[in-house]
């Protein structure tokens, strides 16, 4: 029986913690590392499972939890739970039981028809913490083969010594001592059994993505009844069930060490939220797109998915133009605007604010605003390219100048799971030539070894009846946003647009014009 007053207490603490949470460590004695993004794969076509991306390279590799002498007496407490964003993707939810709190959120001035309600939102949660708990577990042991301390049967947990004496932790919340002896490790371990369809076919498990974050806090007991809780970090987990070959067109077979990942593509776009701030010749354009990641599925075998039940980039190259009287444009800036669409998720995609240097936006303007999507793995790699160039510049300004060109960096953390910077975007503090080191080298991985996203062949609508060659056409789908510069607005602290019209041309999800009076936005009911 569950206990209701843990359940009121600490998870109601944890789900404002996961919100703000970026692992820095700020309030607890105890430091995590922070490691890059730990994405595990399963293929029961193959009977296999591993690890891919950058976190190949590391086996199993820990998350540290040291330097807990402050915090000596106190407890641990450990959760891997669902990592999912809102309808703002640069905001995510952490649902570690499996629940998801209706936030009474919308979207407003929608081009979609239909938006998932809270019901079918919560189920997705529900399922892949299903999935967490069915497959994985969490590892911890000592790095110097301290004891550590810990009871066996928790409320929310149960933790096993294995004969190699680390701590096999299953549950929502797991508790051990701190003691200024242990240096703790703590990581993901996905379980055999779940290699075989008939164990995921008898869990009523289908392939699937599962974005999660293994979480730590230091916490004053272990009751669950403690407000004394101070997160110390945070480490990304991904968990990917692929599809069989029969099932989903998947791309080249390179053995059962490297999985292989759908090849086609449905996410449909649409113009999203615009805002421009700033003054003179420094203005800020804030923009978000508009993204559908739903598709209809295919079964073989007794199990189904659809290309939608995956993660899968967005990225599109902006333009901004100057309209004359006459329609003649003239040129402004050029940037890329990158997110990370989850398995079944719609809503609005954030790449962080980008600066206009050196230009100078007039009230009464007309100015027109591009998006163009060429091919899905393509457009990702010219993008990576083009970070990876304005990092080896920023390196060489040694800070000081180009601090505005830090943004497009930050997109990196959601999108290929990027460890926080936490020197970013100040570029004052002495390490930041290490921190840029670091993200370039990532960035280089990327580009050379990158086994996700993999390629494209097809980019289909959603009910996945129409669909062409990715790359092969001029765009799969281009976007215009016309709009004319009003005045400042004290209130909102941005620039009054105005006279909108948005166009879409795509041949694969259709073309309109229309005259929106705003554009979409999240809208929640005040409770």
């Amino acid at each position: 029986m569950k206990n209701t007053n843990f359940n009121k207490s600490v998870i109601g603490v944890l789900t404002l913690l996961a919100v703000v949470f970026h692992g820095s460590g700020a309030i607890a004695g105890c430091k995590m590392s922070r490691d890059p993004k730990m994405n595990y794969f399963i293929s029961y076509e193959n009977k296999a499972l591993g690890m891919f991306s950058e976190a190949a390279e590391k086996a199993q590799a820990p998350s540290v939890i040291e330097r807990c002498q402050l915090d000596s007496g106190k407890f641990l407490m450990l959760s891997l739970g669902v990592r999912r964003p809102t309808l703002n993707s640069d905001v995510a939810d952490v649902s570690f039981d499996g629940q998801l709190i209706d936030t009474k959120c919308s979207i407003e001035n929608s081009f979609f028809k239909e938006q998932p309600d809270y019901s079918e939102r919560s189920k997705i949660i529900e399922q892949q913490h299903k999935v967490l708990r069915t497959c994985t577990y969490m590892q911890i042991f000592d790095l110097d083969n301290k004891p550590i301390e810990f009871k066996p049967e928790q409320s929310h947990c149960k933790i096993t010594r294995m004969p190699t004496g680390s701590l096999k932790a299953e549950g929502d919340f797991c508790f051990v001592r701190i003691r200024p002896i242990n240096r703790f490790a703590v990581s993901t371990v996905v379980k055999d059994e779940c290699r075989d369809v008939n164990f995921l076919k008898a869990n009523n498990i289908a392939p699937q993505d599962v974005e999660a974050a293994l979480n730590a806090y230091v916490v004053g007991d272990d009751s669950g009844l403690s407000t004394e809780v101070d997160p110390i970090g945070s480490t990304k987990t991904r968990l990917y069930i692929a599809p069989h070959s029969k099932m989903l067109n998947l791309s080249d077979d390179f053995g059962a060490d490297t999985p292989r990942f759908p090849t086609e593509f449905n996410a449909d776009v649409h113009m999203g939220e615009l805002k421009i701030r700033g003054s003179k010749e420094t203005f800020t354009v804030d923009m978000s797109l508009l993204v559908n990641n739903r598709s209809q599925k295919s079964c073989y075998q007794g199990m189904c998915a659809s290309p939608s039940d995956f993660d899968v980039p967005v990225v599109g190259q902006v333009e901004l133009f100057e309209v004359q009287k006459g329609g003649k444009e003239n040129y402004i800036d050029a940037w890329w605007h990158a997110g990370l669409a989850n398995p079944n998720w719609q809503g609005l995609m954030k790449s962080g604010p980008h600066v206009l240097n050196e230009t100078e936006l007039k009230p009464g303007t007309h100015y027109r605003m591009t998006v163009t999507f060429v091919d899905p793995a393509e457009d990702f790699t010219l993008f990576i390219k083009d970070i990876q160039q304005m990092t080896i510049d920023l390196k060489g300004l040694q800070g000081t100048a180009g601090l505005d060109s830090i943004a497009p960096i930050m997109a990196l953390t959601s999108l290929v799971g990027l460890p926080p910077m936490e020197n970013l975007p100040s570029m004052s503090s002495p390490n930041m030539e290490v921190e840029m080191e670091r993200v370039l080298k990532t960035l280089q991985k990327l580009g050379q070894d990158r086994q996700w996203p993999s390629y494209y062949n097809d980019v289909c609508n959603s009910k996945r009846a129409s669909c062409i060659k990715a790359g092969k056409s001029k765009f799969y789908s281009k976007l215009t946003l016309d709009f004319t510069m009003g005045d400042f607005n004290i209130e909102t602290g941005s620039w009054d647009l105005n006279s909108y019209t948005v166009k879409r041309e795509s041949p694969v999800f259709g073309n309109y014009t229309v005259n929106p009076k705003a554009l979409p936005t999240v809208s929640c009911e005040v409770q």
